[in-house]
């Protein structure tokens, strides 16, 4: 990258280039996973009953499994922000 001036404090830099971390809220969220069966279980049973019925939907006890993998992920990503 170009040098730039900074005409206002007299100085000349050239910012650093930073590298891409990965993301760490994948293996986090597999993590959770665990505490938060209850939550997939009741979305499993949700699907089978639409299935056998054949509509409805179960966006509701989805939401439920989304939201308690984001609780339990929480406590852990904001410690990798710093």
């Amino acid at each position: 990258p170009a040098a730039r001036t900074m005409a206002r404090y007299g100085g000349v830099f050239e910012p650093k280039e930073v590298e891409d971390a990965p993301d760490p809220k994948q293996a986090i969220d597999e993590k959770c996973e665990a505490s938060c069966t209850k939550a997939m279980e009741a979305y499993d049973k949700c699907k089978e009953r639409i299935d056998a019925k054949g509509s409805g939907e179960c966006a509701g006890y989805f939401g439920d499994y989304v939201h308690c993998i984001d609780s339990c992920a929480s406590k852990a990503l904001f410690k990798h922000l710093v």
